[in-house]
């Protein structure tokens, strides 16, 4: 599951709904600044999650608009790491 933009409240739930219809294993990527940190909009205290905060994330790509080859290398450590229980939740970190 590729998680991109800001999460506020709306999207929150429907990250979640998705993420709960994904048959196991399942992976997690982090894409962009927002996503990753809540970039600019995260210390005006407006409801605005990172991915990490909602769910499990297994790879991470930082960055305002990440290019392809960051995308590719983060899709290949996420799969990678699907299947192993312990990385969830920031036991292991794959940032690109």
């Amino acid at each position: 599951m590729l998680i991109c933009g800001c999460i506020n409240e709306k999207s929150r739930k429907k990250i979640l709904e998705v993420y709960e219809k994904i048959p196991s294993p399942k992976a997690v990527i982090a894409v962009g600044a927002c996503t990753c940190s809540g970039g600019l909009f995260r210390k005006e205290n407006n409801g605005l999650y990172t991915a990490e905060e909602v769910l499990p994330v297994n790879s991470w790509i930082r960055g305002c608009t990440p290019g392809a080859n960051e995308m590719l290398e983060a899709v290949v450590r996420a799969l990678e790491n699907a299947g192993e229980a312990d990385y969830h939740w920031g036991k292991g970190r794959n940032a690109v």
